[in-house]
C-alpha cells in the first residue's frame, strides 16, 4: 500500500506538470510561454512519451515547433494520460485496478476523470481494503484494536496504521505471544524467551517460529494445551497475512502481464505506422519505442510480483505447517484427557490425575488451522 500511494504520487505529480505547462496564465500581466518554451518545459515535466517528441521537435524550424504544440501534442498527451492510468493500474490495489480498467475502457475523457479525481476514492477503498486483511489476519489483541481505530478515523490515521501503526500492534502481539509460552514454561523455555523479550522483535520472532520448540524439547516436558493454543494462533496470524500478501502479488503479476501484451501490440502497431508514412514516421516510431518499454517495465513487474507470490507462498506454508503441528499436539493432550477420565472411572486413584488433564484441555483456547484468506 505505502509502494502505491507513492506510485500514484509520481504520476499524478507528473501528470500535473504536464498539464501545468500547456495551460496559459490566467494573470493579465503575466505573458504566455513561447512555444520552443514550452517544449524545453515538457523534455523536462512532460513524461517519456512527450519529453521525447519534444526534444525532437525543439532541433527543427519554428513551423516544426508550432505544428508538434498546435497538432501532435495533443495526441502525443492523450497517450501519455493513457500510460499513467496504465501505471497505477499496475501497481494498485483491487479497487484502483477496477477503476483504472474502466478508464482505460473508455474515451479520453473518462481517462481524465480518473486522474483527475476519479483515482481518489478508489485509492480509499484500497486502504481500507488493506486495513481489513490486516485485522481479519491478527491473533492478537493489539492488532484488532489498532485496526478498529484506524478504520474509525480519518485516512490519515489509516495510512499511519499502514506505515507503522500495523507493525507496532504486530510487535506488542507478538511479545504477548512469547509472554504467555514463558509463563507456564520449563528452565529453559523461561530462558529463550526472557532473553529474546530483552532483544529486538527479530529474536521475538524467532522465539515464536522456532526458538519455543529447541527450549521445550530441551527441557523435556510435556507441552501445555495452552502453549500449543499461543503457538498455533501464532502461526495461523503469520499464515494469513503471508497467503494474503501472495495473493496480491499473483493479482499485480497479472495485471502486469497483460500491460506488458497489450503495450507490444501497441508496439507493432506503430511500428508498421513508422514504415507506413514518413510525414507521420518520428511520431510513430516514437510511439512504438515507448510502448516497447512499457511492456519491457510491465514484464518486469510482472516478474517481481510473481516472485514475491512464490516467497510469500512458501512462508504461509511453513506458518500452516506450525499451527497444524501445534493443533496436533493439543488434540493429543485432549485425548489423554480423555483416557485419564476413562481410567478414573474404573481407578478412583487415578482421579486427581484425570481431574488436572481435563482441567488443562477445558481452560485453553481452542487450537485452530489456518483461517482462509479473503
Amino acid at each position: 500500500m505505502r509502494q502505491l500511494t507513492r506510485a500514484i504520487g509520481t504520476v499524478l505529480a507528473a501528470t500535473l506538470a504536464i498539464g501545468a505547462v500547456t495551460v496559459p496564465s490566467a494573470a493579465a500581466d503575466t505573458p504566455e510561454p513561447s512555444e520552443r518554451q514550452q517544449l524545453l518545459s515538457l523534455i523536462t515535466d512532460g513524461g517519456p512519451v512527450i519529453a521525447n517528441a519534444a526534444e525532437a521537435a525543439l532541433t527543427g524550424t519554428d513551423d516544426d515547433v508550432h505544428t508538434f504544440v498546435s497538432t501532435r501534442l495533443p495526441f502525443m498527451q492523450e497517450t501519455q494520460d493513457r500510460i499513467s492510468v496504465q501505471q497505477m493500474l499496475n501497481t494498485g490495489g483491487p479497487a484502483t485496478q477496477q477503476a483504472a480498467n474502466t478508464a482505460l475502457s473508455g474515451d479520453i475523457a473518462a481517462v481524465r476523470s480518473f486522474l483527475a479525481t476519479g483515482w481518489q476514492q478508489a485509492w480509499k477503498d484500497d486502504i481500507r481494503i488493506q486495513i481489513s486483511r490486516l485485522q481479519t489476519a491478527a491473533t492478537g489483541p493489539a492488532v484488532k484494536q489498532a485496526a478498529n481505530a484506524a478504520l474509525n478515523g480519518t485516512v490519515d490515521n489509516q495510512m499511519a496504521f499502514l506505515d507503522t501503526g500495523w507493525q507496532q500492534a504486530q510487535d506488542n502481539d507478538d511479545r504477548i505471544s512469547v509472554q504467555l509460552l514463558v509463563n507456564p514454561g520449563g528452565p529453559n523455555v523461561k530462558l529463550a524467551g526472557n532473553q529474546a523479550l530483552s532483544t529486538s522483535i527479530d529474536d521475538v520472532r524467532y522465539f515464536l517460529r522456532n526458538g519455543f520448540q529447541v527450549a521445550q524439547q530441551r527441557d523435556e516436558e510435556t507441552v501445555t494445551v495452552s502453549q500449543l493454543a499461543t503457538l498455533a494462533q501464532s502461526a495461523e496470524g503469520r499464515s494469513a497475512k503471508f497467503l494474503q500478501t501472495a495473493q496480491d502479488a499473483a493479482s499485480q503479476a497479472v495485471a502486469a502481464a497483460a500491460a506488458a501484451k497489450a503495450a507490444a501490440v501497441i508496439a507493432a502497431d506503430e511500428t508498421k505506422k513508422a514504415q507506413g508514412s514518413a510525414a507521420q514516421a518520428a511520431d510513430a516510431a516514437s510511439r512504438a519505442a515507448s510502448a516497447a518499454t512499457r511492456a519491457a517495465e510491465a514484464a518486469q513487474t510482472a516478474i517481481r510480483s510473481a516472485q514475491a507470490a512464490t516467497n510469500a507462498a512458501r512462508e504461509a506454508s511453513n506458518a500452516a505447517s506450525q499451527a497444524a503441528w501445534a493443533a496436533s499436539k493439543a488434540g493429543q493432550a485432549a485425548a489423554n484427557a480423555r483416557s485419564a477420565a476413562a481410567d478414573a472411572a474404573n481407578d478412583k486413584g487415578k482421579a486427581v490425575a484425570a481431574s488436572n488433564a481435563a482441567t488443562a484441555a477445558r481452560d485453553a483456547p481452542v487450537a485452530r488451522g489456518p483461517s482462509p484468506t479473503r
